[in-house]
Formats: C-alpha cells, sequence, structure tokens
C-alpha cells in the first residue's frame, strides 16, 4: 500500500493521509454507547474519516460511446456518451479496494450503512452498487435522484451482518472531490446503536488537488447540518451479504 502524507507523520494521529492503493474498510469503532465510524487501512492503521483522502486516479475512469442502460442508476445517461471512475468490486492492487466492515466490534447483530449527504462538484453523482453472477447490478447507494436514508425500500442503506464485511463498486461521474457522509445504525447483542456520523472524502481525477486538513475538519464539523433530500426509488434487488459475487465493472 502507497501512502502520502501531507507533511506529517505516518502514525493514527495524522493531520492527513492519502490511500492511493490497496484494501481498507469504512466502519465501526469504540465500544457500546460510543460507537464512530472509522477508516481502518490494512498495515497502516485505523484513521478518523477527516484524518484520510482516498485518491480516485484517471486509471479507473471509463468513457462510453454510449452508456449502457444497467448503470443509468449513477447518474449517467443511458445511450448517451458518458464517462466515470469506477473504485471496482474486485481487488485491482493498483488503485484504492475501500469496503464496508462490522469486524471488529464483536458480538452479534446487524447494522445499516447510511448515505446521510453528500458535497460534491456541480454535475457529479457518487454511487455504490454490486454486480451479482449473470444478474443485474443492485444499487445500494446512488445520489442522482436524492439521497434517502431512513431504512426500507428504495432507501441509500447498505446491512452487514456484525462480524462480516462486503466490498462494492465506487462510482463517481465528475472530476473532483466528493465528501461523503454516513453513519451506522443497528442492533448489537439486541441493544440498538446509532454511530455518529462520519465524512469520507474522495478526490476523484488525477488533477483534483488534496485538500489542506484544516477544511476537512471543518467540512467535518458542518456535516451534521447538511440538508438531506428524501427520494422514494424501486428496490433494485435483496441486501448484500458479508461475500460479494463476482465482478463485473465496466473499466
Amino acid at each position: 500500500m502507497t501512502i502520502l502524507l501531507s507533511n506529517v507523520p505516518l502514525c493514527a494521529n495524522a493531520d492527513i493521509v492519502v490511500y492511493t492503493d490497496g484494501h481498507a474498510d469504512i466502519g465501526v469503532t469504540g465500544v457500546p454507547g460510543n460507537y464512530t465510524m472509522k477508516i481502518e487501512l490494512d498495515e497502516i492503521g485505523t484513521f478518523a474519516p477527516s484524518q484520510v483522502v482516498t485518491r480516485v486516479p484517471d486509471g479507473v475512469r471509463t468513457t462510453f460511446a454510449s452508456v449502457p442502460s444497467d448503470i443509468s442508476p449513477t447518474g449517467l445517461v443511458a445511450g448517451q456518451p458518458g464517462s466515470i471512475w469506477i473504485l471496482p468490486q474486485i481487488q485491482n492492487e493498483l488503485y484504492p479496494w475501500p469496503g464496508l466492515s462490522l469486524e471488529g466490534i464483536g458480538g452479534t447483530g446487524t447494522g445499516t450503512f447510511r448515505l446521510l449527504s453528500a458535497s460534491m462538484p456541480a454535475g457529479g453523482n457518487f454511487s455504490l452498487w454490486s454486480w451479482g453472477t449473470f444478474a443485474p447490478p443492485n444499487f445500494w447507494m446512488t445520489t442522482a435522484d436524492g439521497i434517502n436514508p431512513v431504512v426500507g425500500p428504495g432507501a441509500d442503506t447498505v446491512n452487514l451482518n456484525i462480524g462480516s464485511h462486503a466490498h462494492f463498486n465506487f462510482g463517481f461521474t465528475v472530476a473532483g472531490i466528493y465528501d461523503i457522509t454516513m453513519d451506522v445504525t443497528g442492533t448489537r447483542n439486541g441493544v440498538d446503536f446509532t454511530t455518529t456520523p462520519g465524512t469520507f472524502r474522495f478526490a476523484v481525477g488525477d488533477s483534483s488537488a488534496v485538500p489542506e486538513p484544516t477544511a476537512i475538519a471543518l467540512l467535518a464539523m458542518l456535516a451534521g447540518v447538511v440538508t438531506v433530500i428524501r427520494k422514494i426509488r424501486p428496490q433494485t434487488g435483496i441486501k448484500p451479504s458479508a461475500a460479494q459475487a463476482t465482478d463485473h465493472s465496466y473499466r
């Protein structure tokens, strides 16, 4: 894993870490009654969301002469020219491979990752989806039709069992800085819990500059006041299990 730092030593207290390749998990840390969001970089350490910027390089960009209809929920228009940057569901060692995880907190139960808000470049959209073998994609989160964190049909949510993790395609339709705010709500050992929200930053495109640490910290402070746009859309499939099927992402 290649890690670039912004004038800080490599440690869990670093102001900013640029995540460029290898495996990582977005997940939950803490103790009952005080759970927070985290991002854990394999062999490096565990960081607060505001300490890490995930680099999404132009190497994962796909340009279509005619966008396939099955990925139009990303915000691209089916049948029209378009481009999308995809961090793929199946690992490519050259690029970041982030997953969602409920490992490490112990106990039994389930948790739901909820998309709460997204700050994106003009015209951009974020989406999270998975592919099954010989099956259409399941879109779990997409900003193209608004944001709905309320658990149920059409919600921007991902359900996982405690102790499991899963990988998905992370899609971005325009180069620039994306700040994606999520939390996790669920039940552990029969007791309900909800984490504090965490804002995860993605720098999409080779020319996107990594912001100063103070800018990230300020956004994390403001994340709680971002207005959520509710939406209703059809459910696209069953909720994912801990292990995802073969990737067929467009790359």
